[in-house]
This record gives structure tokens, C-alpha cells and sequence, in this order.
């Protein structure tokens, strides 16, 4: 169960960094924030232009996901981003070790 949970962090954190900041999702960020005249775009602007916002909803989606932490398709999908955000974090304290 912790490490499910320590799993399930390590993934919201990786997806609010791809939500908000990542290239992929930039030309849907550019998209949502041409339609500020919706309340509801504006919302879902103000989550994606906010670190702090995403990662809660990041959260919400990482508790749904660990209810169904047993269906092997879902735990590998969030492995594989998880994965992928670990080996982001060891390329850079390589980079910050080699000068």
C-alpha cells in the first residue's frame, strides 16, 4: 500500500509537469487559452496555466487511478510515466554532477 501511494505522488507530479509545462500539451494549452471568453475554458485555463491547481486535480486523477491499481494495463501505464519522470530527475543530477 505506501509504495502504491509513493507510486500514485510520483505520478501526479509527473503529470502536472506534462500538463503544464511539457511541449506535447502546449498546442491544447494555446487552444484553451484562445477561448477565455467561456467560463468554463477560463476554469480549465486557470488549472493548466497553475502548477499548484493541476496538481490537484493531478491528485484526484492519481486516487481514482490507484482504485484500480490491480488492472495490469492501468499500473503499467502509470509505471511508465513514473518511469519516465525518475529518469528525468537522474538525466538532470547527472547533467548538475558532470558540470
Amino acid at each position: 500500500m505506501l509504495v502504491d501511494f509513493i507510486l500514485m505522488v510520483v505520478f501526479a507530479e509527473a503529470i502536472t509537469e506534462l500538463g503544464v509545462k511539457s511541449e506535447f500539451f502546449h498546442p491544447f494549452r494555446e487552444w484553451l487559452f484562445s477561448k477565455r471568453d467561456s467560463p468554463i475554458f477560463n476554469f480549465i485555463h486557470n488549472v493548466f496555466d497553475c502548477g499548484y491547481c493541476f496538481s490537484v486535480w493531478a491528485g484526484i486523477f492519481s486516487v481514482i487511478l490507484m482504485l484500480f491499481l490491480n488492472y495490469k494495463v492501468i499500473y503499467y501505464f502509470v509505471l511508465c510515466i513514473v518511469v519516465h519522470r525518475l529518469s528525468n530527475l537522474f538525466h538532470f543530477m547527472v547533467d548538475r554532477v558532470r558540470g
